[in-house]
């Protein structure tokens, strides 16, 4: 004997899978949220080390510029000083 479903039990049914789907999709939301946490996270962190690393790199640099300016001021002064002795 088939059992006839009414349209009663067809909603009941529809309504069971599409709670089903919810809790589904409020998991995947739960999860996405902490891994979208994880890689913010991430991107900070990476983010502060090339800041970090390119401080130090233009801190070498101003270092080198500096020196050389310094160097060549001293030359300058010196052949300067060398044409007035002579």
């Amino acid at each position: 004997m088939v059992d006839e479903l009414t349209l009663r039990d067809v909603l009941h049914q529809i309504g069971e899978r599409l709670g089903r789907v919810e809790e589904d999709v409020r998991g995947l939301r739960t999860e996405m949220r902490e891994e979208i946490g994880a890689l913010r996270t991430e991107m900070r962190s990476e983010i502060s080390s090339l800041r970090s690393d390119y401080d130090k790199r233009f801190d070498q640099l101003t270092n080198m510029v500096t020196g050389t300016l310094v160097s060549v001021i001293l030359l300058t002064i010196t052949i300067i000083g060398g044409w007035i002795i002579m």
